[in-house]
């Protein structure tokens, strides 16, 4: 099969399309034909290993001189093979998943154990919704689940003010829409650009961060950095200040264990109009670098996908 493969921990041209052994499929596990994968910032992460120091010990997971697996966290598409103890599915289902730790996504065929496990090196999986089309699918696993995870310890949203930094990102984009869907009123901060994409979602207010003469506003009962600790900005200085007495501030860059309940909730939330995917664009697997290239600028707005299957 084909798969974007790493020659080595680099820049995006360290990436090319070759062939690779296809999967075999042991009792618990099921064979997914990918028809598009989602390439975020954590595939950049690992690729270039721009991560911090006490990541070092995953290098025994990922490969000492080169990622010895393939990229690729969240997939979506149709099983084509199970094993004789998996109950959930069978062949012509249509999921989304989360690879976990193993990655994988990046290639034409992958492989998930299934049990809804919910440890990072495990895969959670789940139907894909009837209304999405494989690349908005394969956008949502990792991030809308991030989002509802985090928010979720914010306690509950009805009526609170919640600020959400980073709110045209992959993470951003679910965050917004989940908190305004919890009845909270949602302010966003975002670039210029991208200021109507987020009220478009239901903020009420949005920030721009290249402004330096933007004010935090506030008090804010939730304030979610769903863009992480390696974008700073003199606003989110001035944000977090307004935090009110007794407030939240939660980030996307704490360690998080999540159970496939979200995963679930956030299937259920799109297939009834709710909440939606806000797809950027899409690559071909020949345009890897590229694709790497795009999320490596930080203005994509929700997620990117690439297609195996058109």
């Amino acid at each position: 099969m084909k798969a974007i493969v790493c020659a080595a921990y680099g820049p995006p041209e360290v990436l090319r399309l070759a062939e690779v052994e296809k999967p075999r499929t042991g009792a618990h596990d099921i064979l997914v034909r990918v028809h598009a994968a989602g390439i975020s910032d954590s595939d950049s992460l690992i690729r270039g290993w721009k991560v911090p120091k006490v990541w070092f010990p995953l290098r025994l997971v990922f490969g000492i001189r080169r990622p010895r697996v393939i990229l690729g966290a969240e997939v979506s598409g149709e099983v084509v093979e199970v094993g004789a103890r998996v109950t959930r599915f069978r062949p012509g289902d249509e999921v989304m998943a989360t690879t976990g730790l193993r990655g994988g996504g990046c290639a034409e065929y992958v492989r998930l154990p299934d049990g809804g496990r919910k440890l990072p090196w495990h895969s959670l999986i789940v139907a894909k919704p009837r209304n999405l089309s494989h690349a908005e699918a394969a956008t949502i696993p990792g991030r809308a689940m991030l989002a509802s995870f985090f928010l979720a310890q914010g306690g509950t949203l009805t009526g609170k003010h919640v600020l959400i930094y980073g709110a045209s990102g992959g993470v951003g984009t679910f965050a917004v829409q989940l908190a305004r869907q919890a009845g909270a009123a949602v302010i966003g901060v975002c670039g210029l650009k991208n200021l109507e994409l987020v009220r478009s979602l239901g903020a009420s207010r949005v920030l721009d961060y290249t402004n330096p003469s933007e004010q935090a506003g506030g008090p804010y009962d939730v304030i979610f950095d769903a863009a992480g600790t390696r974008k700073p900005s003199p606003l989110k200085e001035r944000c977090r200040a307004a935090l009110a007495p007794g407030g939240t501030w939660i980030s996307v860059d704490a360690r998080a264990v999540i159970p496939i309940a979200h995963l679930e909730r956030i299937r259920d939330l799109i297939e009834s109009g709710a909440i939606r995917p806000v797809l950027d664009r899409t690559f071909s697997p020949t345009e890897a670098v590229d694709a790497h290239r795009y999320v490596e600028t930080g203005h994509k707005r929700g997620g990117i996908a690439m297609v195996f299957v058109p």
